[in-house]
C-alpha cells in the first residue's frame, strides 16, 4: 500500500511540475502548457486539456507567465527600432551549446538559437531545453554570442519592424481568446438539462431542444462583448462569434449528456422499485 502511494505522490509530483501559469493584466491567472513564445504573442494548451486545442493570446494581454522550472517571463512593451543583420539573412543554428542573446533592453539570455530569420530570432532557453520556443524580432537584438565564440550582431538601415497587431490574423486569435474569457451564457443548456432529466423520457425530450439550440449561433446580447478599441473590428468579431458558437454547442451537448445519463439512472431505480413490488 505504501508503494502505491509513494508511486502516486512521484506521478503527481512530475504532473504538478510541468505546470505553467499565465497572469492575465486582469489579475486572472490560468493554469497552462507552454508552446511558443513569439515577438506579439504566446501559444499554449489549457493545463487540464492538454489534449486539446493549442490557443494564441497577444502580449499586450499577459502582465507574466511563471514557467514550472520557477523562472517568470514578464511582457513589457519595447520601443520599435531599426535594425540590420550584418550576416546572412538567413542561417539555420544545428549544434547543441550555449548562445548569449543582448537585447537592445541590455537584458542577457543564455540560450541554445536554432534558427535566425529573415526578420527574427528562434532559441530555447538552455537550462530549459524541453520549454517553449521563443521567436523574437531582431530589432529587439543587439548581438548574438555564439558557442564558437563568433558574433553575430545588428546594426541599422535595414527595417526588421514587426507586424501590427491589427492584422487580420493576430485579431480573429485574439476574439477567441477573448471568448474564451468573457462568454459565459448558458446558451440554452438550462433548459436542454431541464427537459433531457425527466426519468424515462428524458434522453428523447432533451434531444429536440438540444438539436434547436445548436443550431442557431448565440444571440449578439449573450456574447458578453468587451469594450475595447477592437470590439468592432470584423476579424475579431468572427474569432469571438466562432469560438462563442463553440462554446455553446459542447455546453449544450456536454448537459444533454449528464442529463440523460441521470434520467437514465432514475428509470433504472424506479423499473427496480415497481418491480420489487
Amino acid at each position: 500500500m505504501k508503494k502505491r502511494f509513494l508511486f502516486l505522490f512521484i506521478l503527481l509530483a512530475g504532473f504538478v511540475k510541468s505546470q505553467d501559469t499565465l497572469f492575465f493584466k486582469s489579475a486572472e491567472k490560468l493554469p497552462i502548457l507552454l508552446l511558443e513564445v513569439n515577438p506579439d504573442n504566446i501559444k499554449y494548451k489549457r493545463f487540464d486539456n492538454q489534449a486539446g486545442a493549442v490557443y494564441t493570446i497577444l502580449k499586450s494581454d499577459i502582465s507574466k507567465i511563471v514557467l514550472s522550472n520557477g523562472k517568470t517571463e514578464k511582457f513589457e512593451q519595447q520601443a520599435v527600432t531599426i535594425k540590420k543583420d550584418t550576416l546572412a539573412a538567413e542561417s539555420r543554428i544545428t549544434k547543441t551549446g550555449a548562445d548569449t542573446i543582448i537585447f537592445t533592453s541590455g537584458k542577457k539570455t543564455i540560450a541554445t538559437v536554432n534558427l535566425v530569420g529573415d526578420k527574427s530570432v528562434k532559441y530555447r532557453l538552455f537550462n530549459y531545453p524541453d520549454g517553449p520556443l521563443y521567436e523574437a524580432y531582431k530589432y529587439e537584438i543587439k548581438q548574438i554570442t555564439y558557442s564558437s565564440g563568433m558574433v553575430q550582431k545588428f546594426e541599422s538601415n535595414q527595417d526588421y519592424s514587426a507586424p501590427t497587431s491589427s492584422s487580420n490574423g493576430t485579431m480573429y486569435q485574439k476574439g477567441k481568446t477573448d471568448a474564451l474569457r468573457y462568454y459565459r451564457h448558458p446558451g440554452g443548456s438550462i433548459g436542454t438539462g431541464c427537459a433531457s432529466a425527466v426519468p424515462c423520457y428524458g434522453i428523447g425530450l432533451g434531444l429536440i431542444p438540444a438539436l434547436i439550440v445548436t443550431n442557431n449561433e448565440p444571440a449578439k446580447e449573450n456574447l458578453g462583448i468587451p469594450v475595447s478599441s477592437y470590439s468592432n473590428n470584423s476579424d475579431y468579431l468572427r474569432g469571438y462569434k466562432e469560438q462563442a458558437y463553440k462554446m455553446k454547442k459542447k455546453k449544450v451537448w456536454t448537459t444533454y449528456g449528464v442529463a440523460a445519463g441521470v434520467s437514465s439512472i432514475a428509470a433504472i431505480i424506479l423499473i427496480a422499485i415497481v418491480g420489487g413490488m
